[in-house]
C-alpha cells in the first residue's frame, strides 16, 4: 500500500473489494479515515516493499509498461499467496490517479492470454450493462508473463446484491461469441465469463455508474445458466442467505465439480469450499413429499 500521499493510499485501497460485513465495515473505516486524516492512520508496519521478482527483471518490466501507460510514480501491489499460480496484481499510479493495472504471473501464460483474448472481444462489443477494462499489452520477461489493462473505476467499490443479471449475462455472451469453442464443449453450451461472482462484479459506492466486471481468466464455454448459477452461489456463500432455486442442473453439477477440485489445505479455503458446495446444493429444487390421501386414491 503506497503511503506517500493521501491520494496514493486511497487509490491503493480501491484494489480491495470486501464482501463479508465485518471486512466491508473495516474497509469503509479505513477509507474514510485516510480521506480525512491521511495515510498515517492506516494500521500496520511501514516498510519498503521488496519485489519477489529479480531486481533486473523487475526493472525491465517497469520499463516495458511505461511506454504504454505513460510515466507513473508509485504503485499498489497485491501478492498472490503461495500456490500453483504465484504472481502479482499491480495498480500503477501517477499523482494519486491509477493509470494502469497489471497482472504478473510466473510461468503461467495460458490464463493471462485467455483473459487478454476475452477482454479484446468484450471491449470491442461495447457492453451496455457493465464496464470492462481495455487490454493494452501482453508480454513476457524472463519467465514472468504480464497482462496490462486500463484501471477500473478509481473509487470505493461494493458488491452487488439485488441487481438483475439478465442484461449483464446477455452482454457477456454477445461479447464472447467469437471465443474459440473447444472440441470437447457440447453443442448446447454457451459463452460464459467463468467467474461471475460477487467479488468480480463491483459497483462504485458513490455515484450512479455501471458496475465493473473483472477477472476474465476463466472465460470460455459452459452449460446454460452457468454464470447466473455461480453468481447466486457466491452471493449465498458470502451472505449466508438462501440462494434462489434453479433448474439449471447441468450448471450446478459443473460448478460442484470445479469447486470440488479446489485445495482445502488451508482452513479458510476449506470453509469457502464448504460454503459454496452447500449453496449449490441448496439451489436444487426439493422434491415434494406426496400427500397421504393421494397415495390412498392411487391404491384404489
Amino acid at each position: 500500500m503506497p503511503t506517500s500521499s493521501r491520494a496514493n493510499a486511497l487509490a491503493g485501497l480501491t484494489m480491495y473489494c470486501p464482501c463479508k460485513p465485518a471486512a466491508v465495515f473495516a474497509h469503509r473505516v479505513a477509507w474514510l479515515s485516510t480521506a480525512l486524516l491521511g495515510p498515517g492512520v492506516l494500521p500496520g508496519r511501514r516498510r519498503p516493499w521488496e519485489s519477489p521478482i529479480e531486481s533486473q527483471v523487475w526493472t525491465e518490466l517497469l520499463e516495458a509498461w511505461s511506454p504504454v501507460v505513460g510515466s507513473f510514480d508509485t504503485f499498489a501491489v497485491y501478492e498472490r499467496p503461495p500456490g500453483p499460480r504465484p504472481g502479482l496484481a499491480i495498480l500503477l499510479i501517477k499523482g494519486g490517479q491509477p493509470v494502469g493495472f497489471v497482472k504478473v504471473r510466473r510461468n503461467d501464460p495460458k490464463a493471462l492470454l485467455n483473459e487478454a483474448t476475452a477482454l479484446k472481444l468484450v471491449w470491442a462489443s461495447r457492453p451496455r450493462s457493465f464496464l470492462v477494462s481495455e487490454p493494452l499489452d501482453t508480454g513476457e520477461i524472463a519467465g514472468w508473463h504480464y497482462l496490462l489493462v486500463t484501471p477500473s473505476q478509481s473509487r470505493l467499490h461494493r458488491m452487488l446484491r439485488d441487481r438483475p443479471l439478465d442484461h449483464i449475462i446477455e452482454d457477456v455472451q454477445v461479447g464472447l461469441a467469437g471465443l474459440p469453442r473447444p472440441a470437447s464443449a457440447p453443442r448446447h453450451w454457451v459463452p460464459m465469463h467463468g467467474d461471475l461472482s460477487v467479488w468480480n462484479l463491483r459497483q462504485a459506492v458513490f455515484g450512479r455508474t455501471l458496475p465493473s466486471l473483472m477477472d476474465w481468466e476463466y472465460a470460455g464455454w459452459g452449460p446454460p445458466g452457468a454464470d447466473e448459477t455461480w453468481y447466486q452461489a457466491s452471493l449465498a456463500a458470502v451472505t449466508g442467505d438462501a440462494p434462489p432455486v434453479s433448474t439449471a442442473e447441468e450448471a450446478i453439477l459443473y460448478w460442484e465439480a470445479w469447486v470440488g477440485s479446489w485445495s482445502t489445505a488451508d482452513p479458510k479455503e476449506a470453509q469457502g469450499v464448504t460454503s459454496l458446495l452447500e449453496a449449490l446444493a441448496a439451489m436444487r429444487p426439493q422434491k415434494r413429499p406426496r400427500h397421504p390421501s393421494s397415495d390412498t386414491r392411487n391404491r384404489r
